[in-house]
């Protein structure tokens, strides 16, 4: 992979500057955590007036409860079938449907269709109050030189999306910001330093959940079930976004191609330029097979686990960055008191979980 940081550059990183801003990002991790209790003690307050409603309602429906877990497969797996004290016959099944219990049924139907809208209502407020946290960390990132760079470079499942030729780009992003719009649509703004041939640029793409199937132009690599599940729960969309390409990439530059596809290399040209990082900002969901490939899979990463466990990546980034080098220069040793400081474990709590964690793919 190219680009790697060098000895001196990690050296002339571990300053005053930087370990100030590593316990300002841990100040923001603290304050990230203190959100996420109070917006569970939110849920619950808002939610136990409706669980205590389903509650009564429950208590009409005949079997309930017998009904549900002698269908329920995981619970059979803990619980000796000797347990289960007959299965329901049909006759017992008919003579449950009756006005009561199609009453309840309603009801029951109501009260999910409450809980949806809570749900909404609490990553809104999520959202709201996370919001200038975010910004807060946001300026402090600013601040540490090469911390997308480092981030980046030592994720795995980043590098599964982007062949290893562009990472000499990928290095050159200053800064992400990523919007939460709702409970499942997004904005990510990515922030690029200048290079020769590549000029500094400031890029924003938007990411909506749509569920219109008839909007896919091209649905022959899709199965039944794929598309049944597409129209149920959703998929990922966007809009192509401008961003100038490197200018060693013009051989390869989908667009600039356009211009010649009777070239007898077109095609291969053609695909090689839509599987690089570049092509993912004109990717837009609806031409399986015809674009950046798995274009959603790349957005969900940012937003899932790259954005939200930032500070967790840099930080282990920099432990094995460490541990490469023997870590034995008295700096380091500072350095690694800083990250030492951080409590490993709060990086990955609740407040960080993706509202589109609740999307089927």
């Amino acid at each position: 992979m190219s680009g790697q940081l060098t000895e001196e550059q990690i050296l002339s990183e571990e300053n005053l500057q930087l370990s100030k801003a590593l316990r300002d990002l841990s100040d923001i991790e603290e304050k990230l955590e203190k959100i996420d209790e109070q917006v569970n003690q939110y849920r619950i307050k808002i939610t136990t007036p409706v669980y205590d409603e389903r509650y009564e309602i429950i208590s009409k429906i005949p079997s309930f409860w017998k009904t549900v877990l002698q269908v329920h497969s995981d619970f059979a797996d803990y619980i000796p079938v000797s347990n289960f004290n007959g299965q329901l016959t049909e006759e017992q099944i008919l003579s449950e449907e009756n006005l009561q219990l199609s009453k309840a049924l309603r009801d029951l139907s109501d009260i999910e269709e409450k809980l949806e809208k809570i749900d909404e209502q609490v990553n809104q407020y999520r959202i709201k109050i996370t919001t200038p946290v975010y910004d807060e960390r946001y300026e402090i990132i600013s601040k540490i030189p090469s911390f997308w760079k480092t981030v980046l470079q030592v994720h795995s499942d980043f590098a599964d999306y982007i062949p290893v030729s562009n990472f000499k780009y990928v290095d050159l992003i200053k800064n992400i910001k990523m919007t939460m719009l709702n409970n499942t649509d997004f904005t990510l703004r990515f922030e690029f330093l200048a290079s020769e041939g590549f000029p500094e640029q400031s890029v924003e793409k938007t990411f909506k959940l749509c569920k219109d199937i008839t909007k896919l132009k091209y649905t022959s690599k899709l199965t039944d079930d794929e598309l049944l599940d597409m129209s149920e729960f959703g998929f990922l969309t966007s809009e192509p976004v401008d961003i100038i390409w490197p200018k060693e990439y013009d051989s390869i530059n989908p667009h600039l191609l356009q211009a010649n596809t009777k070239d007898e290399n077109f095609k291969k040209n053609y695909r090689q330029g839509m599987k690089t990082f570049f092509a993912w900002f004109n990717w837009t969901g609806l031409k399986h097979g015809k674009e950046f490939p798995n274009g959603d899979g790349l957005a969900n990463l940012f937003m899932e686990d790259i954005y939200p466990h930032c500070l967790k990546h840099y930080i282990e980034a920099k432990r094995d960055i460490d541990d490469e080098k023997g870590a034995s220069d008295s700096e380091i040793e500072d350095d690694e008191e800083d990250i030492e400081g951080f409590n490993m474990s709060s990086l990955t709590n609740e407040h960080d979980e993706p509202a589109a964690k609740k999307m089927k793919k």
